[in-house]
């Protein structure tokens, strides 16, 4: 499969291991989240998360112009691919979360349920949600990586 002019497999070369870094936090995650929950909200917050995320893709950019002297459009491509690759595994990742760690759907029922809202409606939605994550997340997350390898790969460019 090409995508500008490129195999799959050259770009897999680029993002291999931020790819790895990515898939294994959602993993660590779903492990941390199935032993305590309680260790899981502490260690895998959102922040965390996407501060994982930002840096890996400005890996992909600044790496696919230094190491690889790439032009700026094979840098953005190499991160969409890392972001459709993780989204997807973080979708499933997440489908599988929902049914094994129960705290965490409780947890956002009782939050939901302070703020208001019908719990049971909530629990239908999150569900719904989820597996409409597994087109949006790597959708969303292709397009995060491409602008933040683009722009991480326009500095390398000009350092």
């Amino acid at each position: 499969m090409k995508f500008a002019k490129k195999e799959f497999l050259d770009y897999w070369k680029m993002i291999k291991a931020p790819v790895y870094v990515l898939v294994a936090w959602s993993v660590l995650g779903l492990i941390f989240g199935l032993v305590s929950f309680s260790l899981y909200a502490s260690i895998f917050s959102p922040l965390a998360g996407w501060i994982l995320i930002i840096a890996a893709f400005s890996f992909i950019g600044w790496s696919a112009v230094k190491d690889h002297h790439q032009p700026l459009n094979i840098a953005a491509w190499s991160g969409a691919l890392a972001g459709a690759i993780y989204g997807f595994a973080s979708a499933v990742i997440s489908i599988l979360m929902f049914y094994l760690v129960p705290e965490i759907i409780k947890a956002a029922i009782s939050q939901a349920a302070q703020a208001g809202a019908n719990a049971a409606a909530i629990e239908s939605f999150m569900a719904i949600g989820i597996y409409i994550g597994l087109v949006t997340g790597p959708l969303i997350s292709a397009v995060i990586g491409a602008i933040i390898a683009s722009i991480t790969a326009m500095i390398a460019k000009k350092v």
